[in-house]
């Protein structure tokens, strides 16, 4: 029996603090956010929605808190957990292939040197089935829309095989029926089990695609069901901008 079978999947965030130099992105953040759930992530600009992200992912240092997954420090467990940053934050004339990045995401798996099985090529063709990009394997990134280039990074970040996906403003800059296509993967994996993070600025949308909303400045102001809280995002942001 895995010592982990009792364990709930659920990620816990505990009284996180974490400083850019002396400004204070985030301080005394707790909330607990389980599997079968897609939490959208909103806030002002500024409000620490990317720092959040990026502790989760083990991308940036936090002063104190905790962050756990699955009753373990996240560090212990890093290849459950998978992060895509804002389209704008990557170099789309890097020379590498839809396939090629996608077999990236194998590479907590295999190593950087490491030679692929057919469990990690099973794994790179179920990821572009997923998001329905076969025939776009061969192609280089640049040559992507917007919306191929994000169902490409979510095919790497499936690739992967996590079991939590942090997605960084994946639907910004996206046509509305890119966005509509990506509200419809993501919704399928919370469906399968996966725990989703997406931080997002559309409140039409809340109901749509997730199925909690977590509200920060700095700080928690508010996190629940989005049945619960979607009437009352706006004035809380409004409250936070305002503070």
């Amino acid at each position: 029996m895995s010592k982990h079978e009792h364990q709930p999947h659920e990620l816990q965030v505990r009284d996180l603090h974490a400083h850019y130099g002396k400004i204070c992105a985030l301080h005394d953040l707790s909330f607990t956010a389980t599997c079968h759930r897609g939490v959208a992530l909103v806030g002002p600009n500024g409000g620490g929605k990317s720092t959040l992200l990026k502790a989760i992912a083990g991308l940036v240092a936090h002063d104190s808190g905790e962050i756990l997954w699955q009753g373990e420090p996240v560090g212990r467990r890093r290849w459950e957990i998978a992060y895509l940053p804002q389209r704008e934050e990557l170099d789309w004339n890097f020379p590498i292939t839809v396939e090629g990045l996608v077999e990236m995401g194998r590479y907590p798996h295999v190593g950087l040197m490491g030679r692929f099985s057919q469990q990690d090529r099973e794994a790179v063709d179920a990821a572009l089935e997923y998001v329905a990009m076969q025939d776009l394997r061969h192609r280089h990134i640049s040559q992507l829309s917007g919306g191929q280039q994000q169902r490409a990074f979510l095919a790497r970040a499936l690739a992967q095989q996590p079991h939590v996906f942090l997605l960084d403003e994946p639907f910004t800059g996206l046509d509305h029926e890119a966005r509509e296509r990506l509200h419809i993967l993501l919704k399928g994996l919370t469906e399968q089990g996966s725990l989703l993070i997406a931080s997002h600025h559309d409140l039409n949308t809340l109901k749509q695609g997730f199925d909690d909303v977590l509200v920060v400045n700095q700080s928690k102001l508010a996190f629940g069901p989005v049945e619960e809280l979607a009437d009352q995002v706006q004035g809380l942001l409004e409250g936070a901008v305002m503070s």
